[in-house]
């Protein structure tokens, strides 16, 4: 079949492989399988061949040949003869008779069947004989055709060639006889051969040429479609059937060899069609099964061929496709499953005995078969294994497609794939590295198949096949199952899972189980269609498998809270609640439900009745549930309480979603079912729990009141009984409620919870319990609850006290039947456990025990103490005493013994403390025990005498007259009874107790302070804001007591030898801490503090660093002591010469201080305080202190705070400046130390001091002063550093910086650096508190209104498509106002009505100008942190929770949208809540429309209407109104801009605006968390969510500073229209009339301007408001020469701090401006720093690192905001000697608040022993953890590459200087945060060549 080949490869490699792979070799043939003849030579009869010659005449030359009857040796010795001639003879007359005798012998031998293979391989060469033969048989039939007419062979001659006898032979005959038995016999060599021929990758294109590859598959089509047919019929041999399983295998070898060059011929001859024509007309009861499958098999090999290299653009899957392949191999599966495994198994060779199957090749024939088999014996199932092939092949099929190319292990060829193809079918298990990467599912369309056969078939073990293999796709690769989410296949399996027996829905639930924990997706669409099923007449396990499912899932991950929500599994379980059905009424009045009526839970039907209904959706049952309700079968009730409570737990908007559908009320009827009941309170619990602040009161006050009713009412009104088990769990589930939420003991109160006390125990009267046991149970639950009600909350213990000390109460219990010898003991622990408020669970048991009244009175483990687990009484406190009085007064209804237990436990309490006696007295516990012993008066009983020595222990403490009279009276009616004796010893020890002699007698009211629960007791005293000290000094007195200090020594043996007075000692053991002052707002500062240590020494602190101790004070424990410490302070004029006394000297302050009480430990200290008085005199003088407020110029002009004064003409103080040095020197100090107090005062100063210059006055006028470093120079340069941090003119910098370069070597050239340096610091844009450009101050405390009023005109609200606010604001002193209205501290909520009480700061509102009342919109700031944006006085949306703090700057924007009018119907209007450009809130808020024709206007600020006398003041900034809704991006946009842009946004290049800085912060956390937004027609704006966290990345290490993006969202920011745009430009049209107002940016002709009109031109100011034209020090260095003057001021520092200075300011002015930035790099300005800095190596320290590092990266957060400082530095956490080593030395690390000065010395001779690099690793250096929520953002590239990365700049630098700059850029690359960003900008300047 190869004779073209040598066309296309040479024969010779050919024959190499054909006797490599078959083993035959020239020399020595092997024919083993000649010797069985073939079954078919009886049909050489048919031609007349050796036959006939049998009956010929002999030969006429006498040849032996004509002898019939020679024997069998003669005729072999002829044949040997007759060859021999043949070999041997030179004629071919001779040889062509030789030849014709030789072949007649041969067969003759073979019809005497004589062994013929032996002889042949004993005489001839086999190969030669046969070719000999076939050569002469092929010329012979040559000759015919060649001689015949036309060229043509003709039948007539071919007939008579075969039929022609000449001498006796008929050699035609014996030639075609000879041919076929050779042929015949060697058959299974010659399939050996074209296998091997055939794994050649040559061997498919030389069939090509002549078509054979053609005939090939259709010859293996035909033996499906007809051979087999045949068979059966008996037409064919089996031998026919061999032949074509042998073609099949060859062309399969021929198709995996190829290299995808044959594709193209398949695919042109439709090839894959005639496949499939064969698997289309398979007939089951005719055709071979195993056999088709190979067809399969081969269609599977044909699309791997068609993406192999040489395949081309050639496609074949695409050919099954165009063929209804896809169907017809359904169609396959379908019919093979309705097949039996006996049915296949039977193999087609059992017809036939052994003998004849066998004469085939053994292993290739019965390779198929073989196979079949082990996968027949290895499936349990009655599958057919071909169906089984058939579903592994559809895999593969569907995994099928161009390769992923990875080169595993032992890869030998390109084409490794489809060779090992077959072997991974049988196995998904033994799946390899190389094969898994290759498992992507690459064909939807075989998924498809899966899916149509598994919703076909009828049979349960092929479903169960199918799903086993679409679950091991889907786990084969992770995407595989988003893949084939768009079939929908699981979803629509789980629809009729109804249908599917048990086994298949584990499957189908596992699959989705998969998706969810592995694959990581959120299957929206099957836990829909989950839903829907289980609205369906489904079986209860099915729904209870469906709700276990739920359970699962949300306990696997909280967001599947909201996914179930959203698809509908809450709603299902609400209605499913609401559908239950209630008992009639009849049934109301006979019995008490403990469960409700079940469902049957039988009568199920199937879905979907015959197999094509599956592939359609069910439509949805809209009362599916009410026919089969969860929550009525006893199989799905519990599991449908615990998805329930899953669904609602820990998810607010779940919770919400059920209230709002009434759940707790649909739900509380159902506490009359036993079945039920566990699940309404853990549900109930849940949302009264999680209910942190009690915003819905009523759920618990249902609850309380279903307790005082004992019923429950349905929606419907029916009522329902409690029974007594379902009191006894709603109560522990109080006691459960009141555990875990403190504010729901507040609305137990205000409910009148404690009221159940009095109907509880009336409950008890009627006949409704039957035994003492069940009240007593009752009673136990009740007063768990009750005591965990009161606990720990002052006022519900009022409340219960009023309760308990009522007679009603006392009535009650007594009647109730509980004061019984049965119940007495319960009775008294649990009114002692309320007492002492011990917390137990209310199904513990009461504790028993033995209670013996023989046992000692002075031990401790009594009854009561062991029940309530007490081991030391003098420990515990009494809170309730009012249980304590209930028991007193049911003293004598208890038995002796009891009685007698009582009284001892309440008189060790009454011993353990003034607290216990102090409550037990108050509740008149004295009166209540001597009225119960009055009968026992006359005796002289134990009882009496544990009596006595109560009323001995608290008539020492305090003692009524009403109870002293009643004393009196027994002493005088009993003096001469037994009794009175006992009565007269009492009184007696009460009053020695109480003798003055005793130092441990107070003789008046004091506060005891304990250490042993919290441990931190004080007493806090506001002072102000006065300054301390005071002018001179003070004295500080007191009267008190200590208890167990001195003994912590004992305790803790380690620090008993402790000795010294330092504080620093004194920290680690117990401190009294007695007496302290410090700043308000901050605990670590102390100005004073007075402590006595455990060893005994009193110390008087004024700061870390300076004490004085008074040693060896005698002040023994339980003793008072009157201490007073008095402190003085010298003069101003003395203070020259003389210290403080015992030089304890001042700490200087001006901040708000505190007097702080006692701190400490945990421990039994505790300290009581008689007295306490702070003391403040001395004369005025005006020699005091540069601080003390109450200076001359201050107490003439009658001044208190300084800091409210306000300069409103600066003119005048220009005039003192000017005239400063006529005045003599004190008063030139007076002059400059009150103006410098004046210009701190605020804005409003510093923008009218700088506004008449005084900057350049004060300058002049101290330029005959800086040749020297007078006190009048230092108060000269205060002034500028304020006023000039707040605005520099171009001349005004231009003199400092003349002066810093005339003076940098004088004295005062220093003082005027700091100054400078200073300066810059305050301006530092780091701290968020600083303006970058003019603002708006507002302030409240002069007139109490402060606003500007835009008109509107005739416009209306809101705009058609929604409106955005945009502004930057900053307040002060508004969350202060809760400190100082005490009254107003506890308010709680954020509704505009409740904020009224309090300071609110009114931000924006929209109103009609005519009514201040009516307003449209309005945006307010409570004083509790709440931000509200109402539309009118019912209607508002808060915002809680929003951190924004005081003194910074924010970047507030809302964004409210506006529905169309069609949309309107549906849905509603939208607010957005934007904090520092990220998205914080949203919530839904309608609109209030404003009527047309109306004048509206907006008011910026407080209006008068809400005019209120405050401290109160705030900023504003750029504020800007939009007639659009804004989308997310425009609103980071906007903030990136920073707070120095001003403008309209419409320039052409907005990021030229955006600083290098914007990238720090939180701004790239908010750019990579933005989403791809729809258009604003949808309003897709989500609010951040840090913790969102499986949509959100959690890995930020490939977040980059994308400007492409930035220059989208600045595209869609400039095409916004504006109504407004203010940024402090006032208007100079009303300044002659006195008005002031704000200019609009927004020109009606501009781009930005709103097309509808009506833009206002003004905004007029109104109130206490004015601007501030703040100027910063980055615009002003550009109008004196810009950064060459800032680089000429490094070039000239000759000191260390003048090039911190210049540093400095260098930061600044880059920092602040980004023309700054584009003018350095276009002047090569880091070149020339660089330059500079080879001379001034020497000045360089760690704080000028520090600046270099501030310039180089920010600070970015990925989690929260941080606090700068303006001075805080990046690189040191601490100060660096220079001593010190390498090892002490730590990284370059951004800090929060930490200033890092560095050295000031010289660390040029700084040398280490060891390798200064070993501590630089990750792993050692704990500082670069990527747990730090800031992370370094490189921000300025040309610093980097030029400055810091120049060795030669820092080769002379100190070694510590070199490891800080190598860990601050090894930090940059090796932080996990952000470090794409900064290796991308790194890899652009190739940082490698730079070392």
């Amino acid at each position: 079949m190869f004779q073209s080949s040598r066309k296309t490869m040479k024969w010779s490699s050919l024959l190499k492989d054909l006797r490599e792979k078959v083993g035959l070799s020239a020399s020595q043939p092997q024919l083993q399988s000649v010797a069985c003849p073939s079954p078919s030579l009886s049909a050489a009869a048919e031609y007349g061949g050796a036959g006939a010659s049998e009956s010929a005449p002999s030969s006429v030359y006498g040849s032996p040949v004509a002898s019939p009857a020679r024997g069998k040796h003669e005729l072999e010795l002829d044949f040997k003869k007759f060859w021999e001639q043949f070999r041997s003879s030179s004629s071919e007359k001779e040889k062509e008779t030789a030849l014709n005798l030789a072949v007649e012998i041969f067969c003759r031998l073979v019809k005497q069947q004589s062994n013929v293979a032996q002889l042949i391989t004993k005489f001839v060469e086999v190969h030669i004989f046969s070719f000999v033969v076939g050569r002469a048989f092929v010329t012979d039939c040559e000759k015919l055709r060649i001689y015949s007419k036309g060229k043509s062979l003709n039948v007539a001659n071919i007939i008579s060639f075969f039929s022609e006898v000449k001498e006796g032979i008929s050699r035609g005959s014996n030639l075609l006889y000879a041919v076929e038995f050779l042929v015949t016999g060697i058959e299974g060599s010659i399939m050996h051969i074209m296998k091997a021929l055939a794994s050649h990758p040559s061997a498919a294109p030389s069939l090509i040429e002549d078509d054979s590859l053609q005939l090939l598959f259709h010859m293996v089509a035909n033996g499906s479609s007809h051979v087999f047919a045949q068979f059966g019929d008996g037409l064919v041999p089996l031998h026919t059937i061999q032949l074509h399983r042998h073609a099949m295998q060859i062309l399969g070898l021929l198709l995996v060899n190829d290299n995808g060059s044959t594709a193209k011929y398949i695919h042109k001859h439709h090839l894959i069609r005639v496949l499939l024509m064969a698997v289309k007309d398979f007939n089951p009861q005719k055709g071979d099964a195993a056999y088709t499958m190979g067809i399969v098999d081969l269609l599977l090999e044909c699309v791997e061929l068609s993406y192999r290299p040489e395949a081309g653009a050639t496609n074949l899957r695409e050919d099954i496709h165009n063929a209804h392949g896809y169907h017809f191999l359904v169609q396959f599966a379908l019919t093979l499953s309705s097949l039996q495994k006996d049915q296949v198994v039977q193999s087609v060779s059992s017809k036939l005995p052994h003998k004849e199957s066998s004469q085939l090749d053994g292993q290739d024939a019965a390779n198929s078969s073989i196979q079949l088999e082990s996968q027949s014996d290895a499936s349990s199932s009655h599958l057919s294994p071909a169906l089984i092939r058939l579903l592994d092949a559809l895999v593969n099929l569907a995994q099928t497609g161009p390769t992923e190319h990875t080169v595993g292990k032992g890869s030998k060829s390109i084409h490794s794939k489809g060779t090992s193809h077959r072997n991974r079918t049988h196995s998904f298990d033994r799946l390899g590295d190389d094969e898994k990467s290759n498992t992507k599912v690459k064909d939807l369309e075989a998924i498809q198949m899966l899916q149509d056969i598994f919703l076909k078939a009828k049979n349960v073990e092929l479903q169960a096949e199918v799903l086993n293999r679409m679950f091991k796709i889907f786990s084969s690769h992770l995407d595989n199952y988003q893949l084939c989410q768009q079939l929908r296949t699981l979803p629509l399996f789980i629809l009729n899972m109804a249908g599917f027996p048990a086994s298949l829905q584990e499957i189908v639930l596992k699959i989705l189980e998969y998706a969810v924990t592995v694959v990581n997706c959120i299957p929206e669409q099957e836990l829909l269609s989950l839903c829907c099923l289980l609205q369906q007449p489904i079986t209860a396990s099915l729904k209870h498998t469906i709700l276990a499912f739920f359970v699962k899932l949300l306990s696997f991950d909280q967001k599947y809270k909201k996914v179930l929500r959203e698809v509908g599994v809450l709603e299902v379980l609400l209605d499913d609640l609401k559908q239950h059905k209630y008992f009639s009424g009849v049934e109301q009045q006979n019995r008490i439900s403990s469960g409700l009526e079940k469902s049957n839970p039988g009568s199920f039907r199937k879905h979907i009745d015959n197999k094509d209904g599956i592939l359609s959706s069910p439509k949805l049952m809209v009362s599916g549930l009410g026919k089969y309700p969860v929550f009525e079968d006893d199989s799905t009730t519990a599991i449908a309480w615990d998805c329930l409570f899953s669904l609602l737990r820990r998810a607010e908007a779940n919770q919400q979603s059920f209230r709002s559908s009434n759940g707790v009320s649909v739900i509380l009827p159902l506490l009359i079912s036993d079945r039920h009941r566990s699940g309404v309170l853990r549900l109930l619990s849940c949302l009264i729990i999680e209910d942190a602040l009690q915003a819905h009161p009523e759920e618990l006050g249902m609850l309380i009141e279903i307790l005082k009713s004992g019923m429950v009412t349905s929606v419907s009104g029916s009522q329902y009984k409690l029974q007594t088990d379902a009191k006894c769990e709603i109560l522990s589930s109080l006691w459960r409620i009141f555990g875990a939420n403190n504010s729901a003991q507040r609305v137990f109160g205000d409910a009148t919870g404690f009221s159940l006390l009095l109907t509880t125990l009336h409950g008890f009267q009627g006949s409704e319990l039957p035994d003492v046991q069940s009240s007593i149970n009752v009673f136990n639950f009740l007063m768990r609850a009750i005591t965990a009600g009161v606990f720990n909350n002052p006022v519900n213990r009022l409340r219960l006290q009023a309760t308990m000390s009522s007679q009603t109460f006392y009535d009650l219990l007594c009647e109730s039947g509980l004061l019984c010898v049965e119940c007495e003991k319960q009775v008294v622990q649990l009114l002692f456990e309320l007492a002492l408020e011990n917390v137990l669970p209310p199904s513990a048991n009461i504790q028993g025990g033995s209670s013996s009244s023989d046992t000692s009175e002075d031990e401790p483990n009594s009854f009561l103490a062991i029940s309530l687990g007490i081991s030391r009484l003098d420990n515990e406190r009494i809170y309730n005493a009012s249980a304590v009085g209930v028991l007193i007064r049911s003293l004598l209804l208890f038995t002796p013994k009891m009685q007698l237990d009582i009284l001892k436990f309440i008189e060790k309490l009454a011993h353990a403390g003034p607290f216990n006696q102090e409550n037990l007295t108050s509740v008149g516990c004295i009166a209540l025990l001597l009225e119960t012993i009055r009968p026992l008066l006359e005796g002289s009983s134990l009882l009496l005498i544990h009596a006595f020595r109560i009323v001995e222990v608290l008539g020492a403490f305090r003692l009524s007259s009403s109870e002293l009279r009643v004393l009196v009276r027994y002493v005088l009616l009993l003096k001469l009874k037994n009794s009175g004796q006992l009565l007269v010893d009492m009184m007696e020890k009460l009053v020695q107790m109480e003798d003055i002699r005793s130092e441990g007698v107070s003789l008046a009211p004091f506060v005891e302070m304990d250490m042993s629960k919290v441990g931190h007791a004080s007493i806090q005293v506001s002072l102000g804001e006065r300054t301390w000290p005071p002018a001179a000094g003070y004295s500080f007195v007191c009267w008190f007591q200590y208890h167990n200090l001195l003994k912590s020594q004992v305790k803790e043996s380690e620090q008993a030898s402790r000795i010294g007075s330092s504080k620093s000692n004194a920290s680690g053991g117990q401190v009294l801490h007695i007496f302290s002052v410090g700043a308000m707002n901050d605990g670590n500062t102390l100005y004073a503090e007075l402590y006595l240590q455990e060893n005994g020494v009193l110390t008087l602190a004024t700061s870390n660093s300076c004490s004085l101790s008074f040693p060896g004070i005698e002040m023994e424990e339980g003793r008072w002591h009157h201490l007073a410490v008095v402190h003085s302070k010298p003069n101003a004029l003395a203070g020259l010469f003389q210290a403080s006394v015992e030089d304890l000297s001042f700490p200087k302050f001006s901040d708000e201080i505190n007097s702080v009480g006692s701190h400490g430990d945990l421990d039994d200290f505790s300290a009581q305080k008689d007295s306490f008085r702070i003391f403040s005199g001395g004369s005025s003088s005006s020699d005091t202190s540069e601080d003390e407020p109450n200076s001359f110029l201050a107490i003439s002009l009658g001044i208190s705070r300084l800091d409210n004064e306000r300069i409103y003409n600066a003119s005048a103080v220009g005039v003192l400046i000017r005239s400063l040095l006529l005045f003599t020197p004190k008063m030139q100090l007076d002059i400059l130390k009150f103006i410098e107090k004046l210009a701190h005062a605020g804005p409003f100063n510093q923008e009218n001091l700088t506004s008449v210059g005084c900057i350049a006055l004060l300058l002049e006028t101290i330029r005959p002063l800086l040749e020297g470093s007078s006190l009048l120079l230092i108060h000269a340069f205060r002034i500028v550093e304020v006023l000039g941090a707040f605005r520099l003119s171009s001349s005004e910098l231009r003199v400092l910086v003349r002066y810093v370069l005339l003076l940098k070597l004088k004295n005062s050239g220093q003082l005027l650096v700091d100054m400078m340096e200073k300066l810059v610091q305050m301006e530092d844009i780091r701290s968020e508190g600083v303006s970058l450009a003019p603002f708006v101050e507002m302030d409240m405390s002069k007139v109490g209104h402060a606003s500007i009023q835009v008109s509107l005109g005739e416009r209306t609200w809101p705009p058609a498509a929604g409106y955005s606010f945009v502004c930057w604001f900053q307040y002060h002193n508004l969350l202060k106002s809760q400190v100082k209205e005490s009254e107003q501290a506890s308010r709680i909520g954020s509704s505009k009505s409740n904020a009224s009480g309090g300071q609110v700061l009114h931000i924006f509102s929209v109103g009609a100008m005519n009514d201040g009342n009516t307003l449209y919109a309005e945006l307010y700031l409570q004083e509790n942190g709440v931000l509200t944006l109402a539309t009118s006085n019912s209607c508002s949306l808060s915002f809680p929770g929003i951190e924004m703090e005081e003194g910074r700057w924010h970047h507030l924007a809302v964004v409210h949208s506006k529905p169309n009018a069609l949309a309107g119907l549906f849905q509603a209007s939208v607010a957005y809540l934007y904090v520092n450009g990220k998205l914080i809130h949203t919530g839904k808020l309608g609109y209030s429309l404003s009527p047309v024709g109306k004048l509206l206007q907006v008011t910026l600020g407080i209006p008068v209407s809400h005019a209120k006398i405050s401290d109160l003041s705030w900023r504003l900034r750029c504020c800007y109104l939009f007639e659009e809704v804004l989308t997310s991006g425009s609103v980071f946009f906007m903030y990136i801009l920073g707070r120095g842009y001003r403008g309209l946004f419409q320039d052409a290049d907005l990021l030229r605006f955006v600083p290098n800085q914007a990238c720090g912060g939180g701004s790239m956390a908010i750019l990579d968390s933005l989403e791809a937004e729809l258009p604003m027609a949808s309003n897709s704006q989500r609010p951040d969510s840090s913790i969102k966290q499986g949509t959100t990345k959690s890995d930020r290490s490939g977040i980059v500073w994308d400007l492409e993006r930035l220059a989208n969202l600045s595209l869609q920011l400039s095409g916004k229209k504006l109504i407004f745009a203010f940024d402090g430009t006032s208007s100079e049209s009303f300044r002659a009339s006195g008005t002031l107002s704000l200019l609009n940016l927004v020109d009606p002709t501009s781009a930005a301007a709103s097309p509808i009109g009506g833009i206002p031109r003004y905004g007029r100011l109104s109130g206490d408001v004015y601007i501030c034209n703040q100027l910063m020090i980055s615009d002003s260095i550009r109008a004196v020469g810009g950064i060459p003057v800032v680089l000429a001021l490094v070039e000239a520092a000759e000191t260390r701090d003048m090039l911190h200075m210049a540093l400095e300011l260098l930061a600044c002015s880059l920092h602040q401006s980004p023309q700054n930035v584009r003018d350095m790099q276009m002047l090569r300005g880091y070149h020339l720093l660089a330059l500079f800095l080879h001379r001034k190596m020497s000045l360089f320290d760690m704080h000028s690192l520090d600046i270099f590092f501030r310039i180089v990266a920010c600070e970015a957060s990925f989690s929260e905001r941080h606090k700068y400082q303006a001075s805080g530095a990046m690189s040191l956490p601490a100060r660096t000697s220079p001593e010190a080593s390498v090892e002490d030395l730590s990284f370059p690390k951004f800090s929060d608040e930490i200033n890092s000065v560095g050295s000031h010395g010289d660390l040029d001779d700084f040398s280490a022993q060891k390798d200064s690099f070993s501590h630089l690793s990750d792993l050692e250096n704990t500082d670069l953890s990527d747990v730090n929520s800031n992370c370094i953002v490189l921000s300025n590239a040309d610093m980097v590459e030029h400055v810091l990365l120049d060795w030669t700049l820092w080769v002379t630098a100190s070694v510590s200087i070199q490891i800080a700059l190598i860990g601050f850029l090894e930090r940059m690359v090796s932080t996990h945060w952000y470090r794409n960003h900064n290796l991308t900008i790194l890899r652009h300047m190739n940082l490698v060549q730079h070392y």
